[in-house]
């Protein structure tokens, strides 16, 4: 099967064969189970003094995963 664009005539079908493949593929290569954020985590993220691989040694989570929590918590708080 192929997962190029120009294969579908029905875009709806392609994203939605694109979106199942990368859970798939990311489920085999993810270093950590995808879970909630807790409190004290989040805490962390912007009272630790230390960096974010550590912190990601620490929490057991990925360090973009860390970085995309922190920049979304920001954009909460402007708005």
């Amino acid at each position: 099967m192929s997962y190029r664009k120009s294969g579908y005539t029905d875009l709806e079908k392609w994203r939605k064969t694109v979106s199942r493949y990368n859970k798939k593929y990311y489920n085999k290569t993810a270093l950590y189970l995808p879970r909630k954020w807790t409190e004290n985590e989040i805490q962390m993220l912007f009272d630790e003094n230390i960096s974010d691989r550590e912190l990601s040694k620490k929490i057991h989570r990925s360090m973009k995963s860390i970085v995309m929590k922190r920049y979304r918590l920001s954009k909460e708080i402007e708005k």
